[in-house]
């Protein structure tokens, strides 16, 4: 017979087993870091964006962040990609949809106007932070501008080659593009923007992709 020593032995364990949290993959701790090292950047800015703060809001050892991470920039390398992939939804697969639905994709004009403050507040606060950290300037043009425009080039240059659009330089294209929803020209939100002004915004795109899309359609001769 087991002992009442071994009875609430393997009962213990079975407590232990059913609340042990479940164990995370690479990919999972890289993107729970990244998401803190954005919030932390957000709220304390770069000096206030450690690793070990880092570490210690993702819940993880030290050791495992700089496993992932070797170092701060290049863990803030990661979270400018992250912004990255908010302002332009690259690499993706849009062969299934028409030319102008495919960029409103990319361009995500489903986000929601929390979102979209959001990506618009990254920008100011990396702006303000980079007079401190010079640094970080080279860091997101790198990663940030001209990441989206050689992304959105390769994703102009597949469609050409499948056959579904047709121009003369891709490279201006691209910028062409980036300028409509980034541009001067391109409507802005702030934080008093009113839920009318996100509509006009989505309004204004989806007409000026529609335009471009007409024009990069392959014609039949």
């Amino acid at each position: 017979m087991r002992s009442q020593f071994e009875n609430n032995k393997q009962e213990e364990q079975i407590r232990l087993s059913k609340g042990r949290p479940k164990s995370m993959t690479d990919d999972e701790k890289r993107k729970r870091i990244v998401d803190e090292g954005w919030a932390l950047f957000m709220s304390q800015g770069y000096k206030g964006m450690t690793m070990a703060n880092i570490a210690s809001e993702a819940h993880m050892s030290l050791s495992t962040v700089y496993g992932l991470f070797p170092g701060k920039i290049n863990l803030f390398s990661a979270v400018v990609d992250r912004h990255r992939r908010d302002m332009i939804a690259l690499p993706g697969n849009y062969d299934d949809l028409p030319v102008n639905v495919a960029l409103e994709k990319i361009f995500w004009l489903d986000l929601d106007q929390k979102a979209e403050l959001n990506r618009l507040a990254f920008v100011q606060k990396l702006m303000a932070e980079s007079q401190e950290h010079p640094e970080l300037t080279s860091v997101f043009d790198g990663r940030g501008p001209i990441q989206s425009l050689k992304l959105l080039k390769d994703w102009l240059i597949e469609q050409k080659e499948r056959g579904h659009i047709q121009f003369e330089d891709a490279t201006i294209t691209a910028k062409m593009l980036l300028d409509i929803a980034f541009g001067m020209s391109s409507p802005k939100l702030t934080d008093n923007s009113q839920p009318s002004a996100m509509d006009d915004r989505k309004r204004y795109l989806s007409h000026c992709f529609k335009l471009v899309a007409n024009g990069l359609l392959k014609r039949q001769d």
